[in-house]
């Protein structure tokens, strides 16, 4: 194939030689044994378009060809269409010729032999015999014969990579336009409706993090793409066996991983148990890059495979080296995912036991939905789990990788102005605590309130997505129980000190007797950071904050609903002890939910009580007042909204007192649940206000 094939590139290069300026062929060069790179360049277009030629065998010129050109999409397509021609092989002066022909780039290079088929022309040139002087007869032709033959070998693997490694790239660059195109197709819609409601320009929904990262961002949106991209092809073209990478559908900016090849740690070891159970020695990781905010907004890491000891899931996805306090945009991803290896190497421990029981049921799933929405959230939120200070050494590992001084350089001049200033430099110009402050001051960033309210709305929409999910998969892993149910199935512990702990004999089963995977499931969610988030975002929230942000936190109610309604409603009086957020160093006093629950309780109720004295205070509108304005309506849809957030706190509290009451009692008789006007668990006016939806699930469907 190679004797030939450069046969034909050298004629080509004669001709080139000889023709006029305007020819759009400026080169063709051998690459490999089976790639051809041509390079063209219309007088009306820039910048120069590179075509590569793959033959797909070594029988050239019978051997199909594929033809890509990674760089413009417009010209992949073509290409795509005119591959098919050649299915059957051609020579490579024919194939140029009709390369040009199809692209109407004109060239002097179109010859008969454009429209022959490759076997008469191949023999029309062995007739001919050689344009190339140097190319001789005889033994000399059948030594370089040999000799390409064993260049075929040595090179027929690569050949094969490079191949695949194109086909990618082209697919890339197609996936990469669809999904720019619907972006765009989105920004103009989204600009008509602005435009027609008179509601000014659209603006994206950014979080706070999100924000600082497109502040610092310096790329189109393009550029981020090729980065991706060619740090991707480069990584396949490296062909290492200790690392396999790709992209998911075809969408560069999420990546799919396999590491493998581990020696000398207990991990190593664990990965060949696995071989022995699955046949699948390999970590399993997934990246996801911020389109749009790439490199300067870290990844979302997510372990798939091996499943290993808690809480490890949760430490990788929330690791320093992957959050934007920490983060170095500069970073090849490659570095990166060695890096997460080097921490899977020193602190995971594969889960043999789990794995035994998953190859017993022919079961290929690590780790379930519920707890990867309980990983994903440790790394969005930022609070530590609960079980934090049970693994020590598992967290202290992480920072093994981040170089903090390296960090800091990396920040804005400003924010190192502002970080390096000390107490005593700063000037007070109002009382502490009066709301005033020195807008003018020096290094001092000035807020923005529609920027930090789009910027709360964008992680809102994100927490509130993920809190969806959990509260969706409760119903899945931990199942629903009626109240008297829930009490007569459920230990719910001992209750509060000096009360009674005893039960009625046979009157409940203790909790080692509930399903495994429900006992697991409960132990996962205790080691979360599921109960902290929930107390951390709800425990200082007043209802006025609950109904400004009523999605997202009718989001976290629905999480606590659920928690109530199952066998896991014993975690309600588990104390969230610990930091605050994954930063901190020092334990902090904080809640059990069941106190959260109180405390919301009685906003809610206040709420309900003004309401309703509101209500009753205010006659009926006359039948002649016409239909409300806008404002109105919009002030009506609000107070619906409000009204169903605090008869969901109703009913959490209502399932809440309840246990308690059973917990404080050794769970004892069930007390009634309230139907109609009956006295309910609570004297408060909310819960007598009678409604049968106080403990059905569909409390809050409004919001």
């Amino acid at each position: 194939m190679a004797a030939k094939l450069r046969r034909d590139i050298e004629k080509l290069k004669s001709r080139l030689q000889a023709a006029p300026a305007s020819e759009t062929v400026r080169s063709v060069r051998l690459e490999g044994s089976g790639t051809v790179k041509l390079e063209l360049a219309h007088v009306r277009a820039q910048p120069v378009i590179q075509v590569a030629l793959i033959f797909a065998d070594t029988n050239y010129p019978e051997a199909a060809v594929l033809l890509l050109c990674d760089s413009n999409d417009s010209v992949n397509s073509q290409l795509e269409d005119l591959s098919d021609a050649f299915q059957d092989g051609a020579a490579l002066p024919a194939i140029v010729s009709a390369i040009c022909a199809r692209l109407d780039f004109p060239t002097c290079l179109a010859d008969s032999s454009a429209g022959q088929p490759a076997a008469e022309m191949d023999r029309e040139d062995e007739a001919e015999g050689s344009d190339i002087d140097h190319v001789s007869e005889g033994s000399e032709e059948e030594a370089e014969d040999t000799d390409d033959d064993a260049y075929d070998v040595a090179e027929r693997d690569d050949e094969d990579l490079l191949k695949v490694v194109f086909q990618k790239v082209s697919r890339w660059e197609l996936k990469e336009a669809a999904i720019t195109k619907a972006e765009d197709d989105e920004r103009v819609a989204a600009a008509a409706e602005a435009e027609a409601t008179g509601s000014g320009k659209p603006q994206g929904k950014l979080s706070m993090q999100e924000r600082l990262a497109q502040q610092r961002q310096i790329f189109h949106p393009r550029e981020a793409f090729s980065m991706l991209s060619r740090e991707l092809k480069d990584i396949l073209q490296q062909n290492d066996p200790m690392l396999e990478v790709d992209a998911v559908d075809n969408d560069v900016f999420h990546w799919d991983i396999h590491l493998y090849e581990f020696e000398g740690t207990n991990f190593a070891k664990g990965i060949q148990r696995l071989t022995t159970l699955h046949g699948c020695g390999f970590v399993h990781l997934r990246l996801h890059f911020k389109r749009g905010l790439h490199p300067f907004h870290p990844p979302t890491a997510e372990l798939l495979w091996p499943r290993c000891q808690r809480p490890f899931a949760g430490a990788l996805s929330s690791h320093p080296m992957i959050q934007l306090r920490s983060w170095d945009p500069w970073k090849p991803v490659k570095e990166l995912i060695l890096q997460l290896r080097v921490f899977m190497e020193a602190a995971a421990e594969v889960d043999v036991e789990h794995h035994a029981k998953l190859a017993a049921q022919a079961d290929d799933a690590a780790y379930s939905p519920f707890e990867c929405q309980l990983a994903q959230l440790e790394a969005l939120s930022q609070v530590p789990p609960l079980c934090v200070s049970q693994f020590p050494q598992l967290y202290s590992a992480r920072d093994a990788g981040v170089d903090q001084q390296r960090m800091e350089a990396l920040l804005p001049s400003s924010k190192r102005q502002k970080k390096d200033t000390t107490d005593a430099e700063k000037k007070t110009f109002w009382a502490a605590g009066t709301g005033y402050g020195a807008g003018s001051r020096a290094n001092t960033e000035t807020w923005d309130a529609k920027s930090s309210e789009a910027a709360q709305a964008a992680r809102d929409a994100e927490l509130q997505g993920l809190l969806d999910s959990i509260a969706a998969a409760f119903g899945s892993e931990l199942g629903s129980l009626e109240l008297e149910q829930q009490i007569q199935q459920l230990d719910l512990g001992p209750g509060k000190p000096g009360s009674s702990s005893r039960r009625s004999p046979g009157a409940t089963p203790s909790a080692s007797s509930l399903p495994g995977n429900v006992e697991a499931a409960i132990e996962t969610v205790a080691g979360s950071s599921l109960l902290p988030f929930l107390e951390r975002e709800l425990a200082k929230a007043s209802f006025t904050d609950l109904c400004a942000r009523g999605s997202f936190y009718k989001a976290c109610l629905d999480v606590m609903h659920k928690l109530c309604c199952g066998p896991a409603a014993k975690l309600l009086w588990v104390p969230c002890c610990g930091p605050s957020t994954l930063s901190g160093s020092s334990a902090e006093s904080r809640s059990a939910l069941f106190g959260v629950i109180g405390q919301l309780h009685k906003q809610a109720d206040q709420y309900l009580t003004v309401m309703q004295s509101a209500k009753a205070s205010t006659p009926d509108a006359p039948s002649s007042v016409s239909a409300p304005s806008d404002e109105i309506a919009a002030q009506k849809e609000e107070e619906e909204r409000s009204l169903a957030l605090a008869e969901l706190i109703m009913s959490i509290h209502h399932r809440s007192s309840a246990l308690a009451l059973a917990r404080a009692a050794g769970l004892g008789p069930v007390p009634p649940a309230p139907t109609g006007r009956t006295t309910p668990i609570c004297q408060c006016t909310g819960c007598n206000r009678g409604s049968s939806a106080a403990d059905s699930g569909g409390v809050g469907s409004s919001l």
